[in-house]
């Protein structure tokens, strides 16, 4: 039996994120566990809409929560006294877990949208 062939899966953040809409819910400081030094920011979002076709209509992402990691020590924290759609650029995804549905995203940067109708 081979090994070790999940490490060659190909994950395209840019292609997932494309067909989702996030909603942008809380922005804090990312840092390193052990040395406690400042890695960047980490954005929670929610899923808002998802139109992906997974080829079964019950499957969806809708309200499911994912964290967006920006690698910047200099990254300023994004305002969240209200939600926002956000987008993010440049991101990089690596799927992963048990069961692969965990996934970890890290991006250039995270921004607001620039839309003055965010419905909630």
């Amino acid at each position: 039996m081979l090994k070790r062939l999940n490490n060659f899966q190909l994950f395209e953040a840019d292609k997932f994120l494309e067909k989702l809409d996030l909603m942008g819910l809380k922005c804090e400081l990312w840092s390193d566990y052990e040395s406690k030094q400042i890695k960047g920011i980490k954005i929670t979002a929610t899923v808002w809409s998802d139109s992906h076709d997974y080829g079964n209509d019950s499957v969806s992402n809708v309200g499911e929560q994912l964290v967006i990691k920006v690698l910047d020590p200099n990254a300023v924290l994004l305002d969240f006294k209200t939600p926002h759609f956000i987008e993010a650029i440049n991101p990089k995804g690596t799927i992963y877990g048990e069961f692969s549905n965990q996934l970890s995203l890290v991006a250039d940067q995270v921004v607001i949208m620039e839309d003055d109708n965010d419905e909630f």
